[in-house]
């Protein structure tokens, strides 16, 4: 565009060019040209806060599964405790079992 097409007339009479009508030109021109880079920078900071938002959801969600997570661990052990404490005493059982299937030959079974 011509940039004597965006000036209004003069308020003086005399054709001129006033600074009040070239700060008012300068303005709307501003206003014109910052508007799109404010939208495009509101716009940024919103996506910016969402995903902000989102971190903050998946971070306490991690820490849930961490918090789940040690504890089943800890459950393991236990449980891995319990068996072979288990396992012992099966395997004790088993011997005394056993003990009573033993024939030794040559000495009577009264005896023994």
């Amino acid at each position: 565009q011509d940039s004597c097409s965006l000036l209004p007339p003069s308020q003086d009479g005399k054709g001129h060019i006033t600074a009040a009508i070239l700060q008012k030109v300068l303005d709307v021109q501003s206003k014109q040209l910052l508007s799109p880079f404010q939208t495009s920078v509101s716009e940024l900071m919103q996506e910016m806060r969402d995903i902000g938002d989102r971190t903050a959801h998946l971070e306490t969600k991690m820490d849930q599964q961490a918090t789940i997570h040690n504890s089943l661990i800890a459950k393991v052990q236990e449980l891995e405790t319990h068996l072979s404490s288990h396992d012992t005493k099966l395997a004790d059982l088993k011997d005394w079992s056993r003990q009573n299937n033993i024939r030794i030959r040559g000495i009577l079974e009264s005896v023994v």
